[in-house]
């Protein structure tokens, strides 16, 4: 299961968690920190909200459900592990500033393994601190 957890719903992850968590099915729970990417100000005065947060959060929820994996997707670590389709099937990196953003292909004319090998995609190079702008 995956949410998105903000400063607007942080209150309500306790509630989700008692009314999904305890189905089988759910197996694992990532909570994505809120991204303001290309948000507004107000958006951003709105909805931001810290890590630490939601931590905090998170460690409540873990004393009622301590057999559950539940994930913690900081903002500041999503870099490039997301990509996003545009309706024009351009597939781009979603990253934190516009500056990394990178066109890696199209589903109308690539296959999705030449878009999983273009060579921005290169995670042992990130991890590094290479840059792999081709």
């Amino acid at each position: 299961m995956h949410t998105v957890a903000s400063r607007a719903n942080l209150h309500d992850l306790a509630g989700i968690a008692d009314n999904v968590l305890p189905r089988p099915s759910v197996r694992q729970w990532v909570i994505f920190q809120w991204w303001d990417r290309r948000a507004t100000d107000a958006l951003r005065d709105a909805m931001h909200i810290d890590a630490d947060a939601i931590r905090e959060e998170i460690a409540k929820i873990k004393t009622r459900y301590p057999d559950m994996e539940i994930l913690l997707a900081e903002a500041a670590t999503r870099e490039f592990l997301n990509w996003m389709v545009l309706s024009s099937g351009q597939v781009v990196t979603f990253a934190s500033g516009p500056d990394e953003e990178f066109i890696i292909g199209n589903l109308l004319t690539d296959t999705v393994e030449e878009i999983a090998h273009h060579p921005v995609l290169d995670y042992e190079a990130m991890a590094r601190g290479v840059p792999v702008t081709p």
